[in-house]
């Protein structure tokens, strides 16, 4: 697992679903390898999330906040839409720490996604 404080700034131009969640590439092929360990064929319910990863275009699909995969923390960089957009400013308020500094994580949403903070 990816200490948060290391993300994987870079998003994959494809992402996994599987079981409701999100994964990157390398640990989606992570889990079809431990699926096909426990007998599952590769052709078995490789349609359905629930049974297989199955791989989602990062620009395709809007996210009310932002995305890491489920296992990793890697950075999935999904577009947001405006409820994201306002997520993203209200974690930023949240986040400041006593000297007026945003975390590493919140600092990521915004940079990546050019979110600009209005002064108060």
């Amino acid at each position: 697992m990816t200490d948060a404080t290391t993300i994987n700034w870079n998003p994959p131009a494809t992402h996994y679903i599987y079981c409701a969640d999100l994964y990157c590439p390398d640990c989606a092929k992570d889990i079809e390898r431990d699926l096909i360990g426990q007998g599952f064929a590769l052709c078995q319910g490789m349609d359905d999330s629930d049974n297989w990863p199955v791989p989602y275009t990062r620009g395709n699909g809007e996210s009310d906040s932002p995305d890491h995969c489920a296992k990793c923390d890697r950075f999935l960089g999904r577009h947001l839409t405006d409820d994201g957009i306002e997520y993203v400013k209200r974690s930023a308020d949240e986040d400041l720490d006593r000297d007026g500094v945003i975390g590493e994580v919140v600092q990521g949403w915004l940079d990546f996604h050019g979110i600009e903070l209005e002064d108060n």
